[in-house]
């Protein structure tokens, strides 16, 4: 019942109802009148389908973001782009390798209406550079007046990022008598000149080394021997 002059009322179920008007004037005198009212289940709306996503290198993870003004999302079905499919709320997914994808998350509410939305997801591999040495050893000779091929002393290397990513680096010497141009770069980058500097050592046989080194690099620090017969 309600004692308003234009009331609202929610029925809890569709059907037909009759409805009784009585009004009461200043005097105290009532009249009454009775109507049919027919009331329908309103038509479901469907549900809105909504996602977020987290990915870190090829993994990727969803969280349901999706509503039903009308009722309750009861299904869902999730298309990667990539022919795997799931049908949990908030799936994890490993791509199989970095690109754009376009997932597809279905949902169904609890009347069978459903609601769809389709949305990119760009996936990154992950950007680790590596250090690549060639040769990973050196030996010089000097011997004066001697006809055997023994008179190098100077040589090339070779930096090069077999990764991913930026590979800066860096090289040093371990020795005086031991010399590297440049010390630092980016591979790929001119090669280094490694070279021997014989002013003031006795004669003998000597060994060096070069490190190579690169802030993120997977295999960093890297070695590079070198010996030398004077």
């Amino acid at each position: 019942v309600a004692a308003t002059r234009n009331p609202m009322h929610a029925y809890a179920s569709a059907g037909t109802y009759v409805v009784e008007l009585t009004v009461t004037d200043d005097g105290g005198a009532t009249n009454g009148v009775t109507q049919s009212v027919q009331v329908s289940t309103p038509a479901n709306a469907p549900p809105t389908a909504n996602f977020t996503s987290s990915c870190t290198d090829l993994a990727c993870s969803f969280t349901d973001l999706s509503t039903d003004g009308d009722g309750t999302v009861v299904g869902f079905h999730w298309d990667f782009g990539d022919a795997a499919v799931a049908a949990t709320r908030n799936p994890m997914h490993a791509y199989a390798s970095a690109g754009t994808y376009v997932v597809e998350l279905t949902v169904t509410d609890d009347s069978g209406a459903t609601g769809n939305l389709p949305q990119q997801v760009t996936v990154t591999a992950g950007l680790t550079p590596t250090i690549w040495l060639s040769p990973t050893s050196f030996r010089f000779c000097y011997h004066p007046g001697s006809t055997r091929n023994c008179v190098h002393l100077t040589g090339e290397l070779s930096i090069t990022n077999v990764g991913s990513g930026t590979l800066n680096w860096e090289a040093k010497s371990n020795q005086s008598w031991l010399g590297v141009s440049p010390t630092s770069g980016t591979a790929p980058s001119p090669n280094v000149t490694v070279s021997v500097n014989l002013a003031g050592l006795p004669r003998g046989t000597y060994f060096g080394s070069i490190t190579v080194s690169a802030v993120g690099a997977s295999n960093s620090p890297q070695t590079v021997s070198v010996r030398l017969d004077y």
